[in-house]
């Protein structure tokens, strides 16, 4: 579930993630100073691993309707979910493990069977790709550490000999 109210004091940065062809609806990426203030800006159904959690993703509910009569559809909401991330705490296999839940999510709004054959697995890799590409690309720029190039270190070497 996702937390309405948020706490943005310690949220370092904040984007939008279209779904790949499916402009509409998105995910919402937040980058978090520490694992305090994103533990406690995540509606957790499962509390135990809060100590342990270092990125997560959450989903909103879809609306299901089940007539009697005709096939059963699925309303998305525009806000799909959102990704959760801390400052430098997450790699591509973090960030790939959080778009692969949302991926699960995205393909049950948009009633494509999640991994069954492959005309669905190829739409649902590239969607899980693009959403890859995107968040890490994100992170990687709102994320700078400020860390000295390896460059910078080396002029500071040189100089220190002179």
């Amino acid at each position: 579930m996702i937390k309405r109210k948020k706490d943005l004091t310690h949220c370092l940065g904040m984007a939008h993630f279209s779904v790949f062809r499916w402009e509409s609806r998105f995910y919402r990426g937040y980058l978090w100073q520490d694992q305090a203030s994103m533990v406690d800006n995540i509606d957790f159904e499962d509390t135990s691993d809060n100590d342990s959690c270092y990125a997560a993703c959450t989903h909103a509910p879809l609306a299901t309707t089940f007539p009697k009569d005709g096939p059963i559809t699925v309303r998305a909401p525009r806000l799909l979910g959102e990704l959760h991330f801390i400052r430098g705490k997450w790699n591509l296999e973090v960030v790939s493990h959080e778009c692969l839940h949302a991926l699960k999510n995205i393909c049950l709004a948009m009633n494509i069977q999640f991994m069954l054959d492959n005309m669905h697995e190829e739409k649902a890799a590239y969607i899980h790709g693009v959403m890859v590409k995107e968040v890490y690309a994100w992170l990687c720029h709102k994320d700078r550490l400020e860390k000295p190039s390896r460059w910078e270190l080396i002029r500071q070497r040189i100089r220190k000999l002179f």
